[in-house]
């Protein structure tokens, strides 16, 4: 049975319930994507969706639209929820759908992103070990300056337990909002609250395999990514020594 199944009319349950062999899921999952205007991606998702296997685990998906005017509303399909945004921002927007979601774990999850076969095996064995985890990332396109920046996302998983928004962080929900969940602020809410589990001595766990995102936020031109990589990590760097995300936010530009 896929949520493609439950879509078509038979009877569904708050969660879609999916079989699967070997290793199980976590027992129940609420997977959160902020979106605005992504008519362009949202249904290649929405397919991902469809034909995935859940490993077991009870799972829903819920759409956070901030706004779109770009028909991005109309395409979200049955099973998969819709709500809309309160607050400002992507952290607005990750919060108004963990508040309304139902799952043990929370699951971030970006619209352009493409999960691994196995992702909710994966995301169980994590959670065996500990209560916060994230993929692995490989960038769709395989440039120099992209793949240099996958090694360090990776290593700094690994070694720093810094986990960003386009890794599919995954979380207990308790512990999502003992940490306060993200801060509502137009940029850093990622990085703020993976300081914030680190300050619960949480660590962040890694999947094996990877999660594939689009290079949509680098310009073209290996120059002009590795600008871009640059200036990302001089932002980072700023807000760590007491610049706002405010100030940070006018610098960064087009946060969405």
């Amino acid at each position: 049975m896929s949520a493609r199944v439950a879509a078509e009319g038979r009877p569904s349950p708050a969660f879609a319930r999916v079989a699967a062999e070997g290793r199980q899921g976590p027992a129940s999952v609420s997977v959160i994507v902020p979106v605005f205007n992504e008519a362009s991606t949202i249904d290649a998702l929405q397919d991902q969706f469809d034909r995935i296997d859940f490993a077991g685990s009870r799972c829903e998906v819920i759409f956070v639209d901030g706004g779109s005017t770009d028909g991005t509303r109309d395409r979200v399909r049955a099973p998969y929820r819709l709500i809309d945004q309160e607050g400002r921002g992507r952290g607005g927007a990750l919060n108004t759908g963990a508040r309304a979601a139902e799952g043990e774990v929370l699951f971030f999850l970006h619209c352009d992103s493409v999960l691994p076969e196995g992702a909710f095996r994966e995301i169980g064995e994590v959670l065996s070990r500990v209560r916060v985890g994230t993929f692995g990332i490989r960038f769709s396109e395989l440039t120099p300056v992209l793949m240099l920046c996958q090694v360090m996302s990776n290593l700094r998983v690994r070694f720093r337990h810094i986990s960003y928004g386009d890794q599919g962080l995954f979380v207990e929900r308790d512990l999502f909002f003992k940490a306060g969940m993200f801060p509502d602020v137009p940029l850093m809410e990622d990085f703020q609250f993976a300081l914030n589990l680190k300050r619960l001595g949480e660590p962040i766990g890694m999947t094996r395999d990877r999660i594939r995102t689009s290079a949509r936020r680098f310009p073209n031109g290996e120059i002009n990514r590795l600008r871009t990589w640059v200036s990302m990590a001089r932002l980072r760097s700023r807000y760590v020594k007491g610049a706002s995300p405010e100030e940070l936010a006018l610098v960064y530009g087009n946060v969405r």
